[in-house]
């Protein structure tokens, strides 16, 4: 699993296959955590690896267009939009 901006990918893998998905999130400020669970199963033999891998912007493929709050007519007061902590 890997986060850049407002897209997450995830990429699980088993014995017998590997599914990959892409998710566009709501904005790119919050963290983003997985939870693996089912109904009817039992699942064991967990294993997550850091890689250590630079994730750049290109690593994920967009699936929405990237929102911004900014770009439009200001009013008295500049337009801010926050992408973590205390920064615009």
């Amino acid at each position: 699993m890997a986060k850049y901006d407002d897209h997450a990918i995830i990429c699980i893998t088993s014995k017998r296959k590997t599914v990959e998905s892409v998710v566009a999130l709501p904005d790119s400020a919050r963290f983003v955590y997985l939870g693996i669970t089912g109904e009817y199963c039992r699942i064991t033999n967990v294993k997550i690896d850091k890689t250590g891998e630079e994730i750049t912007e290109d690593y994920i493929p967009r699936i929405a267009e990237k929102i911004s709050y900014i770009d439009v007519p200001e009013g008295d007061m500049p337009n801010v939009q926050v992408d973590g902590y205390r920064t615009a």
